[in-house]
């Protein structure tokens, strides 16, 4: 029974690995409630997600002057918490913007998203030659392929389900010669 339960006990830790949120964000305490924005210095043209603690509904919304439009902050209301996302304006200049958070039952409150500067790379050429696919199209399939491998990479909940059926499938690795070896026993 001790390497079913490490191997149950690796799954867990490995779940809640996978499940801690890794940006971090800027928070703006105010009392016992905070709002915070991740990541903490978005470029312009990136996504932000605004999470808000302390609201007594469902529903809220951040504006800023650094965003596209302003988030939709929703949740179960059970525990406070609103979460939404939205887009850094592409022509937001560098530097500190204000956010305007409201939700029901609290207050309006205030936090801040530092815009950092633009990308070096943003529409420049490459540096140096990019070497040829053996299919043809040169630089520019690689180019091409880029944005589909991202967008065919795991996401959050696929890395997850691949964890829980890692740990069940190695907890059957443990049982079933265990099961089969009572089995023989029990016919002896």
């Amino acid at each position: 029974m001790g390497a079913l339960r490490t191997t149950l006990s690796c799954a867990g830790a490995a779940v809640a690995v996978a499940l801690t949120p890794v940006a971090g964000g800027t928070f703006a305490e105010e009392g016992d409630r905070a709002v915070a924005v991740a990541p903490t210095a978005p470029r312009p043209g990136d996504d932000v997600r605004v999470t808000v603690d302390g609201c007594d509904g469902r529903t809220g919304t951040a504006a800023s002057d650094a965003f596209v439009a302003e988030a939709r902050l929703t949740g179960t209301g059970a525990d406070g918490r609103l979460s939404g996302e939205t887009r850094v304006r592409s022509g937001a200049r560098p530097g500190p913007y204000p956010v305007r958070v409201r939700c029901d039952g609290v207050p309006e409150r205030r936090a801040a998203v530092t815009v950092a500067g633009a990308r070096a790379d943003a529409g420049s050429p490459p540096a140096t030659p990019t070497a040829p696919v053996p299919a043809g199209g040169g630089g520019l399939a690689r180019a091409e392929a880029e944005p589909e491998a991202d967008a065919a990479a795991p996401g959050a909940a696929q890395t997850v389900t691949g964890l829980v059926l890692a740990g069940v499938a190695a907890a059957v690795v443990v049982l079933v010669p265990r099961t089969a070896r009572r089995r023989r026993a029990r016919q002896r």
